[in-house]
């Protein structure tokens, strides 16, 4: 090839001749081109050809496109495990605690209480939540109240702050969910009863998240052994958190859920839900009180109550939602 060259770009000089049209080839430096080209082709294919069977292949990276699970699994892992987020007029919403994506089986499994409990089912809770570590307190619903122009709910004289908020009805508690949706700009509601079961339970599978029979400095109840029992509600978080970090899910107050009240678990949704109804005149109320026997208290438990009544063991907690991950570029 180089011979070529050198003979094709010092050529002696040639008598001149009568003008012709141009071809491509005929230019020196495009024969040039030409010819390096042919000689870095032939390169790569003797390379190839040429290379040895056993030897490795030159690495090459491929895009590996993540399923929506993945991408679900990847966003809810990088949230935070606890979260208290700032609310728009000053303070803090309630702090609430991550619960992850599960399956458990819901309902009496103990054949200990009433046939609303019954059947008992598996239930499949596909997105993780977060759901508040401790019943709203009153602090927390008082500055909803002032901010909003509501009445304050009655404290029974047993002090406010850090006592959960009691004497509210489920149109009040409502009302708080959509308040702190408004100043933190997420979303937040009541526990489906799917979700309050789940946490109650503690990722366990007994009638207590701690056992089948109440035990001193794990409720507060109508004999479970505290300085409040059937007196008062005690401060939120008196007694002992259960294995998912919440408090006072058998106990203290019991606690309004989003759901209608159904008479059984016949025709219940098999994933989390809102399980609503054409006549919805009753909610359910969950968790038992400082005033309920044990029996009420137990993760299954359930009972109706009208949405516009209040009591002085009846409160609430929230469920603060987890948005979708955003979705992967195509």
């Amino acid at each position: 090839v180089m011979r070529t060259l050198r003979a094709n770009l010092y050529k002696p000089e040639q008598p001149k001749a009568k003008a012709s049209p141009k071809r491509l080839s005929s230019h020196p430096r495009r024969t040039l081109y030409i010819a390096l080209g042919l000689v870095v082709a032939g390169s790569a294919i003797a390379a190839v050809s040429l290379w040895p069977e056993d030897a490795p292949k030159p690495a090459v990276a491929l895009a590996v496109k993540k399923t929506p699970k993945q991408i679900e699994k990847e966003h809810f892992e990088a949230l935070p495990q606890v979260l208290e987020e700032p609310l728009a007029s000053g303070g803090k919403a309630p702090k609430v605690e991550k619960i992850a994506p599960a399956k458990f089986q819901m309902g009496d499994l103990h054949n200990l209480g009433d046939d609303n409990e019954k059947p008992v089912h598996e239930v499949d809770i596909p997105h993780g939540f977060y759901i508040s570590k401790y019943e709203v307190t009153f602090d927390q619903y008082d500055r909803f109240a002032k901010a909003t122009g509501r009445k304050l709910p009655a404290d029974n004289g047993w002090g406010r702050q850090k006592r959960p908020v009691i004497n509210v009805s489920w149109y009040d508690a409502k009302a708080y969910t959509a308040w702190l949706s408004e100043q933190t700009n997420q979303e937040y509601r009541l526990p489906t009863e799917v979700e309050w079961e789940y946490s109650a339970r503690g990722n366990g599978n007994s009638a207590f998240w701690y056992g089948n029979s109440v035990k001193p400095g794990y409720s507060v109840c109508d004999s479970c052994g505290s300085q409040w029992d059937g007196v008062s509600s005690a401060p939120v978080g008196s007694q002992a958190s259960n294995p998912l970090g919440l408090y006072d899910m058998h106990g203290n107050v019991a606690e309004w859920v989003e759901d209608c009240y159904h008479d059984s678990y016949k025709g219940a949704p098999s994933k989390n839900q809102i399980w609503l109804s054409d006549q919805c005149s009753s909610r359910v109320i969950r968790g038992g009180s400082w005033f309920d026997i044990p029996r009420v208290g137990r993760s299954s438990t359930r009972y109706r109550a009208e949405p516009n009544l209040k009591a002085s063991n009846w409160g609430f907690r929230v469920v603060r939602i987890i948005q979708p991950a955003a979705k992967s570029p195509q």
